[in-house]
């Protein structure tokens, strides 16, 4: 089995991805992984109790909100990468973001458990992608219509996490 992962051509992975996997900059992408979740569970333990519920904006998505569309989203993409590791054949749907979050009742929880929750889910990938072998990473799968290789959806899990702790960190606690 594979653990390393080669970062993803063009042309492995719809365009509008370039910029989550671009915020990759390290070379092993599971260490980058796991260094990510530690950082990203280090910020969120910082966050004080009366930012959970913050929005830099009126209509923007609260602190948990936020945390609970990262958890969202790597959950997604990392069935995604499973599916299409095995070889499966149909197309996997797409996901409304926003109708996700309003449905994910994130502000009736406790931050604490979302960063469980996330801490769980980051372990859980890693391990899922550490076990991918050479060839399943190259497998292409058809998502919402568009075609992306299994290692294209590792790199976006990391880049999209970077993605939105930067927004994090630039928006909601300034």
């Amino acid at each position: 089995m594979s653990t390393f992962i080669l970062r993803p051509k063009e042309g492995e992975f719809p365009a509008y991805y370039a910029h989550y996997i671009a915020l990759v900059t390290e070379d092993n992408l599971l260490e980058s992984l796991e260094n990510q979740g530690n950082e990203i569970v280090s910020t969120l333990k910082a966050i004080p109790a009366k930012k959970e519920e913050f929005r830099y904006a009126e209509g923007k998505w609260s602190v948990k909100e936020l945390i609970g569309h990262v958890i969202d989203t790597e959950r997604i993409m990392a069935f995604r990468a499973l599916v299409f590791s095995r070889a499966e054949s149909q197309s996997i749907p797409g996901f409304d973001e926003n109708e996700y979050v309003k449905a994910g009742g994130f502000d009736a929880r406790s931050l604490e458990s979302l960063i469980s929750e996330f801490k769980t889910l980051r372990a859980s990938t890693l391990d899922l992608m550490a076990s991918f072998s050479s060839d399943q990473l190259h497998n292409v799968g058809n998502a919402n219509g568009l075609k992306v290789t299994v290692a294209a959806l590792s790199y976006i899990i990391a880049g999209h996490a970077a993605h939105h702790v930067n927004i994090l960190k630039d928006r909601y606690l300034i």
